[in-house]
């Protein structure tokens, strides 16, 4: 797993986002990164407690 993140994913989201220019697609798309994110933190959390038993 990447902890440090990638700024590629960073650039595609970006892409994603001005794609068409659909404002419904830009709710959707950050909805789903949320979930990705939200996801992610809870595999680090799980990750670090642990390391640190």
């Amino acid at each position: 797993m990447n902890v440090q993140g990638d700024h590629s994913s960073m650039d595609s989201f970006l892409e994603e986002i001005t794609k068409g220019n659909d404002l419904s697609n830009v709710e959707d798309v950050i909805t789903t990164k949320k979930k990705k994110m939200k996801t992610m933190i809870q595999r680090l959390r799980l990750y670090i407690s642990r390391l640190l038993d």
